[in-house]
């Protein structure tokens, strides 16, 4: 039985320090002994997994063997691989399929009257997603559901029978899911473990089953575990925690909190989560010796900014402290969205400039959502090196963008431009020795020539009587654009027949190479800079994975697939591809991160920025969907299910804002849009004004920046290549032209200039947001190809 700590205290306290202390002191305790790999720590992320890892050793840990440092989800898949009987992951693509399939499947037989309208949307396969993750991660299961909702139409009557309609009915999505999962499984080992499918929530089930049964996986005889970095955990993850507690002889967890707050009630709407969390541990910990222990900031560290900061933000204020400086505090209110990027490069590079590690600088967003291109565009034009954490989208890659076109060619019954558009792509190459331009050239002039502007059957049939008029008379352009025409309809023909999903695979495969599109990209991607042909050449392996991975999938529903023609595949095929990215992390070495917040609350940061801190930005607002309203939702949590409401939701946006802004050690920056890109004004967060409020010369903190005007008013504005072209241009009208005569010498600077002239003159100013599709953006997405441009 283990000794249980718990330590509790705020950001900067020292909680990680005390832990990694106790853990660095087992760790020599063992090696002393010639005993590895007895030690565990478990923390949320691998940023902070890997962050932990570098900061184990010291001047008393010179050396660590086998240093077990996983996040909860590696801990639950060594455990599943010790299973006696292998235990097979459903894979994010896998479940919207089968999903999908089922919701079909009980429209089909009028099971979801409620949901009729809707039930085929992405975005109620979405919210079905959510949810039955959500429930999944409490641990309730259809029947609990149900059960819950009788109680409540018991107690209020008619008000909550359109919301027992709808529960019933998602419940018999989720029970017909869950059955679907637990149908997939293999035969039973002699200890009664099957085999079979587990999803994200349902490996933490599956790995606590085992260890309740003896599997311990690579976790045998530990002697101290650490868990550090959490705020809270789920109804699986607090039963894994006390086996480990069994397991062990000495078990650390941190929570942040106040220290002399026991009750809860100072900053209660702050650490609402954790110390329920705190009260949970107990509870589940009670066949243990708890002990908890208390940490503070002492007296120096407070009186700093970023220590008065974890002390005090969101106090009460009746009872706020202020200090009177906030030296390393710094907010700025930009002028537009790309203008706070702009201004935020500036800030950075000027940190790089003087000195400072790149990888000691990390820009946070709330979400990278929207935000990880538009950052890589400009800090990359600032000439600043960066490591963002995302990837991108796959429906941003050519290849797939060229499928989806053919694909719109076939319904939309071939219109000109489209069908313009597919002949003049580089990615089209029926057969080796096929002139792609040349048949381009020949197909437009002769449809324009007989006014056709779209409708295969039309323009096959009028270019075929065209040429049987012609008798004798050899018309060469007439004869390649017909047989181009009819090569193509040829290749498309396998889109004309209905056919199961695994089937449209197959025939999309096949369509693929009959186009000579694989053929095509590897021709392509020699002639595209690094960064922009190893994306391509990841996205179609990463879109093969991804349709065959959904193929495999199919069976799983238990009933005879469904017929689909065209528009349902394409349908189901958006679906899939819907959120999908991909690509290789960047390499963090010598570049500034890019982050969301979640990634960086567990990180030590030397200079922190956090953008788009606007009102509608961060706290990340939640509405009501079609599943339920946040009365329902309320009602729902009262009987004892642990939905997500609107107060729960800003609770936990407020924790999310305090564990990031609490991790800058050296230097803080907030910035938001104070104008959005059509002049209109926006207000920045409610966070940004409890920051600001903590200090009393809090006035001196605050910076302007930026113009709506692109044209930078001096050379020194310039932070970036394209800046310093706009400028020049601007000088040149003015009959000063020396400086743009200077630039115009540089390699690379012709197709450059024109967008500079539009930018001074007004005729174009269009943004990189206003970026739209060409016959080469096959090649490149928006912002690699201004990229490859330039």
């Amino acid at each position: 039985m283990a000794n249980v700590e718990l330590i509790i205290g705020p950001a900067g306290s020292g909680k990680t320090r005390y832990v990694r202390a106790a853990l660095r002191a087992e760790i020599a305790r063992q090696q002393a002994v010639g005993s590895f790999g007895t030690t565990l720590w478990i923390s949320p992320t691998q940023r902070s997994r890997r962050q932990v890892l570098r900061s184990l050793l010291d001047g008393e840990l010179a050396v660590c063997f086998g240093p077990r440092v996983a996040t909860f989800e590696e801990f639950a898949e060594h455990i599943l691989q010790s299973a006696p009987v292998a235990v097979r992951p459903l894979s994010r693509v896998a479940k919207r399929k089968l999903l999908r399939d089922l919701i079909d499947e009980l429209q089909r037989r009028r099971r979801l009257k409620y949901f009729a309208r809707v039930a085929g949307t992405t975005g109620f396969l979405d919210l079905c997603i959510s949810f039955i993750s959500e429930l999944k991660r409490a641990e309730v299961w259809p029947e609990d559901l149900v059960e819950m909702l009788e109680r409540i139409v018991e107690r209020d009557g008619e008000s909550a029978k359109a919301a027992d309609r709808k529960s019933q009915e998602l419940a018999l999505i989720y029970d017909a899911y869950q059955r679907r999962l637990q149908a997939a499984d293999g035969p039973t080992a002699s200890d009664g473990v099957t085999s079979g499918l587990y999803d994200a929530e349902g490996r933490f089930w599956s790995a606590r089953t085992l260890m309740n049964d003896g599997h311990c996986g690579p976790y045998r005889d530990l002697t101290c575990v650490v868990v550090d970095g959490f705020t809270d955990f789920t109804h699986t993850q607090y039963e894994i925690l006390d086996t480990l507690a069994r397991w062990t002889d000495r078990l650390l967890v941190t929570l942040p909190g106040d220290a002399d707050d026991r009750d809860g009630e100072r900053r209660c709407d702050l650490f609402t989560k954790t110390n329920a969390s705190r009260a949970a541990l107990r509870n589940a910990f009670v066949a243990h010796e708890v002990i908890d222990i208390e940490l503070d900031l002492d007296e120096t560290a407070k009186s700093t900014t970023f220590g008065h900061l974890a002390a005090h933000l969101f106090d009460n204020p009746r009872d706020l402290v202020r200090l009177e400086t906030a030296n390393g505090l710094a907010v700025m209110s930009c002028v537009r969205q790309t203008g706070e990027l702009e201004a935020v490069a500036k800030r950075v590079k000027k940190l790089l400039l003087d000195g400072v590690p790149a990888e000691d600088v990390v820009v946070a967003f709330r979400s990278l959502e929207g935000n990880g291109d538009r950052a890589r565009a400009v800090f990359d034009d600032a000439g600043v090196p960066t490591a963002v954490d995302c990837g991108c989208s796959l429906l941003a890659a050519g290849t797939v963008r060229f499928l989806l076109s053919v694909l719109d060619l076939e319904l939309e019954d071939w219109p000109f431009q489209k069908l313009a558009g597919i002949l003049n792509s580089a990615l089209y190459r029926p057969s080796a020795d096929f002139d792609r331009e040349l048949a381009a050239r020949c197909v437009s002039a002769i449809l324009r020539a007989m006014n056709l502007d779209g409708g295969r059957e039309v323009i096959l049939a009028a270019l075929t009587r065209r040429s049987e008029r012609s008798g004798e008379t050899i018309d060469q352009t007439l004869d390649l654009a017909k047989g181009s025409l009819r090569l193509l309809s040829d290749e498309m023909e396998v889109l004309r027949h209905p056919a199961p999903f695994s089937n449209w695979v197959d025939r999309l495969l096949v369509l693929a190479s009959n186009l000579g599109l694989t053929t095509a990209l590897q021709d392509a991607t020699a002639n595209l800079d690094d960064a922009v042909a190893s994306f391509e050449t990841q996205a179609w392996d990463a879109f093969v994975r991804l349709i065959e991975e959904a193929k495999n999938a199919e069976p799983l529903c238990g009933s005879a697939p469904r017929t689909l023609d065209l528009a349902g595949f394409r349908k189901q095929l958006l679906e899939l591809l819907s959120g999908q990215t991909c690509g290789e992390p960047e390499s963090q070495i010598g570049r500034v991160r890019v982050l969301s917040a979640d990634q960086v609350r567990n990180l030590d940061v030397p200079h922190l920025f956090v953008c788009g801190m606007s009102e509608s930005a961060f706290p990340r607002s939640r509405g009501d969907d079609c599943l339920f309203n946040d009365a329902e939702r309320h009602r729902l949590t009262e009987q004892g299910l642990p939905l997500s409401h609107r107060a729960r939701h800003s609770r936990e946006e407020m924790l999310l804002f305090y564990g990031v802004v609490t991790r800058a050690r050296k230097s803080l920056t907030l910035s938001y849009p104070s104008v959005d890109d059509s002049g209109e004004p926006l207000n920045p967060s409610p966070y940004v004004g409890a920051v600001l409020e903590l200090f009393d010369r809090h006035e001196e903190v605050v910076e302007v920046s930026g113009e709506l005007d692109p044209v930078p008013k001096n050379a020194s504005q310039c932070a970036s290549e394209a800046e310093l072209r706009i400028f020049a241009m601007s000088e040149a009208l003015e009959g000063r032209a020396g400086l743009l005569g200077a630039l115009s010498q540089r390699p690379h600077s012709s197709g450059a200039l024109p967008k500079a002239t539009s930018h001074c003159t007004g005729l174009g100013g269009e943004s990189q947001s206003d970026w739209k599709a060409s016959r080469y953006s096959c090649h490149c997405t928006p912002y690699r190809s201004a990229r490859a441009v330039r």
